[in-house]
């Protein structure tokens, strides 16, 4: 399953302040589109990491020679983010500001999550108080841009109360289009089991279809994060559950989906052979992964992207997409607080880690894939090390 990944040199896409003056979540997080005439389109966060900052707007840059350049842009090029349909349209599913409510109109939780807040089921809340559906934007055919309120066939739905608002329902995840040419969504949530109405404090991972273009959604399949010690100790006080998950169809036809399972904790990987409907045993797949990111090539070599602490690339060419080559380390697997232009007294990991390790992928050809990652200590021209949105042009090799 021998894979050689050529990277190039780094690129700015976009320079933000010094760690120093900004700290966690501003220039991090950055995506990846391609519209129309062939330009890329990047974004990346401008706020703090925190529901607080759902719906605000991102920053943004284009490139028109894949990746070797970039320029800043402004937020009307958000037309061109996000998914394309088989039909050509774009789906778009961005966050939504949260819902100020006050507490004593809100009907008795169904639990109280340590960190999220308080959990409610959907059916519980009164109509009007939030959103029920996803509220997504999909370009049209004749260039303008449509607001999709899309129903959501999911028993025991819910959202939780946090910040004396409630969280308007969006997709933690990215829209995927399978041969077929539905989309999928892999989703996260402090969320009951579909199943009976269970409650679990730790995250699960869902998996939702769409048929129609992302006018309605079905919950498809889920996986509850069972906690095993013997897989990994720290699993019932390390793990924040199964999150962040990713999807692809690999080459045998078959799915498989990368997760999350908390910001130090180890990566999982399962795979599904009857379309999604139900899922193998996941198993680690490394000792990091978060927001884990993978992309199939025209050639049938499969990469994914994830980190934390460091950032990693890894690649296969095993049509099922089970067996991997050893990861390449783009940012080491260290403590970096003392990259950057002071060293903290008492660094906190935000300082250790140096970057978000969140990261995109975007096919250029059969065979290359421009990445976008983020840096928190990367020099200026005057040797200022500043958080930076990075993008590399990559080239896979069969061996």
């Amino acid at each position: 399953m021998s894979v050689k990944l050529i990277i190039e040199d780094p690129v700015v896409a976009r320079w933000g302040e010094t760690m120093e003056e900004v700290g966690w979540g501003p220039w991090q997080y950055p995506t990846l589109s391609k519209a129309d005439d062939g330009t890329i389109v990047l974004s990346c966060a401008s706020g703090p990491d925190s529901s607080t900052s759902f719906g605000h707007e991102l920053n943004w840059a284009v490139s028109a020679d894949d990746g070797r350049s970039w320029s800043i842009a402004d937020p009307s090029v958000k037309v061109h983010a996000g998914t394309r349909l088989p039909d050509g349209r774009i789906l778009r599913n961005p966050s939504r500001k949260i819902t100020p409510v006050p507490e004593d109109q809100l009907p008795e939780p169904i639990a109280v999550h340590p960190v999220q807040g308080k959990v409610f089921l959907m059916d519980d809340l009164p109509d009007g108080m939030v959103s029920k559906e996803w509220l997504l934007t999909r370009t049209t055919k004749d260039g303008g841009v449509e607001e999709l309120r899309s129903p959501i066939d999911w028993p025991y739905f819910a959202t939780t109360y946090k910040y004396e608002s409630l969280l308007t329902p969006f997709m933690f995840g990215r829209p995927r289009i399978a041969p077929d040419g539905s989309v999928w969504m892999p989703h996260y949530g402090i969320i009951p089991s579909p199943e009976n109405g269970g409650y679990s404090p730790f995250y699960n991972a869902f998996y939702l279809k769409s048929t129609d273009c992302g006018e309605s959604w079905s919950l498809e399949s889920w996986i509850p994060y069972t906690p095993d010690i013997r897989e990994f100790p720290g699993a019932f006080t390390d793990a924040e559950g199964f999150c962040e998950a990713d999807v692809a169809f690999t080459p045998d036809g078959s799915m498989i989906s990368l997760i999350r399972s908390g910001s130090t904790t180890p990566s999982y990987i399962t795979r599904s052979a009857d379309g999604g409907k139900t899922w193998e045993k996941p198993r680690i797949f490394d000792k990091c992964g978060v927001w884990p990111t993978l992309l199939v090539l025209d050639c049938g070599v499969t990469v994914a992207g994830y980190g934390r602490p460091g950032f990693f690339l890894r690649g296969t060419d095993d049509p099922s997409g089970m067996e991997w080559g050893d990861p390449v380390a783009l940012i080491p697997y260290a403590d970096r607080s003392r990259d950057g232009n002071t060293v903290p007294e008492n660094p906190g990991d935000d300082w250790k880690f140096g970057t978000c390790s969140y990261c995109d992928l975007l096919a250029l050809s059969a065979d290359e894939f421009l990445l976008a990652y983020s840096d928190f200590y990367y020099p200026d021209d005057a040797g200022v090390k500043r958080k930076a949105v990075l993008t590399r042009r990559v080239k896979v090799i069969k061996e």
